[in-house]
């Protein structure tokens, strides 16, 4: 994770590579997703969020989008989205917060693995795979 100041706003690099899976990740059903969220908070109590999806968006024969396991199985026809990290791939995320000049803050990015073991959106379970921090000046 890289940081900067360019006047009153305050930019996030990172940088994701799939190393070792030899397939896209998240792999298997289109629910499943990474999700890189970077976090800023400022010493005056502001906070800042942005965040990336990584997945697919499956849509079934009159565009809905579908969003429980069983529906994407038996009526997904299309992918109108794919935004998974294909195999050795290196992508660099950019993010921009207005925080003031002189302001100290903390950034924190996270990466998070979303899936339902259940096949139930609301049953959906989540793990962090990575936390980073750090302090800028």
């Amino acid at each position: 994770m890289l940081t900067s100041r360019d006047g009153g706003q305050l930019k996030v690099i990172v940088e994701l590579t799939n190393r070792a899976a030899g397939h896209k990740v998240p792999t298997g059903s289109p629910l499943r997703q990474l999700r890189l969220q970077v976090e800023v908070e400022g010493y005056d109590g502001r906070r800042y969020t942005e965040q990336r999806t990584y997945g697919r968006v499956t849509v079934d024969a009159r565009g809905k989008t579908l969003g429980l396991e069983h529906e994407v199985f038996l009526r997904g026809v299309r992918d109108v989205s794919d935004t998974r990290l294909l195999a050795g791939e290196k992508r660099q995320e950019q993010f921009s917060f207005a925080v003031p000049p002189g302001l100290q803050a903390t950034v924190k990015a996270s990466l998070t693995y979303y899936y339902s073991p259940m096949a139930r959106d609301e049953r959906q379970q989540k793990v962090t795979f990575l936390q980073l921090r750090q302090l800028v000046k």
